[in-house]
């Protein structure tokens, strides 16, 4: 069985939608300033955009861990 950890950063765009950035293998024990500056980040260089437009705010962060068996 394999495991892989994702961070999910979540944020609101300027329309009130969610707009989520998936990213594989962070590092263990991540802090919340770490996730606050990815964040301030993502928000301020206007990289990405939402349904709407720009992304506004961060909403939440989490971690999520994934178990799979490759079947063939």
């Amino acid at each position: 069985m394999k495991n892989n950890k994702i961070l999910e950063i979540e944020f609101e765009d300027i329309g009130k939608k969610k707009f989520k950035i998936s990213l594989d293998d962070p590092i263990d024990n991540i802090e919340l300033s770490q996730i606050n500056n990815i964040s301030s980040l993502v928000i301020d260089s206007e990289l990405f955009v939402g349904k709407v437009g720009k992304l506004e705010k961060f909403t939440k962060a989490y971690i999520k861990e994934i178990n799979y068996e490759d079947i063939v």
